[in-house]
Parts: C-alpha cells; structure tokens; sequence
C-alpha cells in the first residue's frame, strides 16, 4: 500500500495521478500525521498496479478495478520548520552582500532567509545554502530562478535582466527543521511553522516542471505569511519599520520547489 498526504488529484489522468504519486508519497506514520490537518489517499496495489483507492479520514472509496501501473516512488518525508533561537535555517533578515541576483523590472523580490543546506533535510539539494527570494504583496507569477552559481542567481525570463538589490527587509528569525510538531502548532496562524517535504495545498496541487530538463520538480517548503515578521526600510542614518509584514498577495502562502540536478527553483504562490 501507498500513502499520500492530500486528496485532489484527477485519477483519469494517469500522468497527473503519477505525478501526484511522487509529490505526495509519505510514511504510514507521517500519514496519520497529515489526515489530522488534511485528507490523504491510500493506494491498494495488485502486483504492480493500482486497483483502489481509498480517501482517508473518510474512509471513502474513490476508485476501484483500476489497473495502473506505478513505479515504487521514494518515500517523502514530513517535517517542518519551526522557529528556534539556535536554528540554523533563516527567514529575514538583510540579503548577504556576497550574494548577487539578476532580475527583470516587473520581478522586485525581497530577500527571505537561507536554508543550510548541510541540515540533512535539505541536503539534497547540492548546496550550501539555498537563498529565497520572492516579492510581497501582489505579486502572483509562477517564477523560476537559477541557483547554478549559488552567489550569482539569475531569474529565468526572456527580459533585459539588471542587478536587483532589495532597500526592503525582514526581521530575521531562526529555525530548526523537526518532525516534532503538535496539532495546536499546526493551527496557529499568529506564529506559523512552515512545511517541508510534502506540500499542504489550499488550491488545486501545481505540478512544476523544470524548464531546462522537463523534470518533476520536488518540493522544498511552504512559507506562510505571518505578522510576526515585520518589514523595514534601508535608511541613510537608521532603517525604518514599515506597517507592513511578510505576506504574499492577500496573505497567500509561497511555494518553493527545486531541480537538484539543473539548479532551477520554482517559486510560486496560493490562498
């Protein structure tokens, strides 16, 4: 058997189903985890094939005599970023002067923190450090950045690219990656842990696929607006507080997916 956190996904699109399939793929321990904030599909197999699915927590029977065939997809796994004062992950804080990022005019992002990259979370991905950008308010635009040089990021776009260096930030916070997480914590919209592994969609689930291989992409995390992280302006004698916050669009949440073998990030976001 095959568990999934999430439910919607088309099962007579069996390219769509596969997809959903790897994206979703999750222990049967992160499983009952997951039917706790959402609901998730349970896969029954007859050899190597799908015969049934079952939708958890209703325990309700989606399909039956099917026959498709699955490849045995990883296990993905479930786990969260949740904010500790000696964590090595950031969200905030100023862009590093070492880091460089090629933008079109209408891409204006403001830097949102690094992953460490050796945390064994994110160590997949190749890197050092994986720096997020991605820009607030109403921006809505499915983007993909280049972290081939990971001091040098360039957007993918058929505009003039220029240089960008945000005169806004955010106050930095730290965190720890954990599997550890309580149901209370999920819920709390004032201070939000973010997931990492599989996503939890609040619209249709998205598909990324890597523009340069034509790959799959995998999910690295969702971040999720929050008031507690204020927004302040770079100013000649002082910065200044904004009366503002992290929050993408009318306060959406930001998906995040990478390519570890092209470099390419996916970013986009949902309500």
């Amino acid at each position: 058997m095959i568990y999934t956190g999430g439910w919607e996904v088309d099962i007579h699109n069996q390219e769509e189903l596969l997809f959903f399939v790897k994206q979703h793929r999750i222990s049967k321990k992160d499983f009952q985890i997951f039917t706790a904030i959402q609901s998730g599909l349970e896969f029954h197999f007859e050899g190597d094939y799908i015969h049934r699915i079952v939708e958890q927590s209703f325990d309700e029977l989606k399909a039956e005599n099917l026959k498709i065939e699955c490849p045995s997809f990883e296990i993905n796994p479930l786990f969260w970023l949740k904010k500790d004062h000696a964590g090595n992950h950031v969200l905030g804080g100023k862009m590093p002067k070492s880091i460089s990022i090629m933008c079109p005019d209408n891409f204006q992002p403001v830097y949102l923190g690094a992953l460490d990259s050796s945390d064994s979370h994110f160590k997949w991905m190749g890197m050092e450090r994986f720096h997020l950008f991605y820009p607030l308010n109403f921006y809505y635009e499915m983007t993909f950045i280049d972290y081939s040089d990971e001091k040098n990021l360039k957007v993918l776009s058929n505009s003039v690219l220029k240089k960008y260096r945000p005169n806004l930030y955010l106050d930095k916070l730290k965190y720890n990656a954990t599997t550890s997480v309580s149901i209370e914590e999920l819920e709390n919209e004032e201070e939000p842990v973010h997931q990492c592994g599989v996503p939890l969609w609040y619209q249709y689930p998205q598909y990324p696929l890597c523009p340069v291989s034509g790959e799959l992409m995998k999910f690295v995390c969702s971040i999720s607006s929050t008031r507690e992280t204020e927004l302040k302006k770079k100013g000649i004698f002082r910065d200044k507080q904004l009366d503002d916050c992290l929050s993408f669009g009318d306060f959406g949440n930001l998906f995040v997916f990478f390519s570890e073998r092209t470099k390419i990030a996916c970013y986009f976001i949902q309500f």
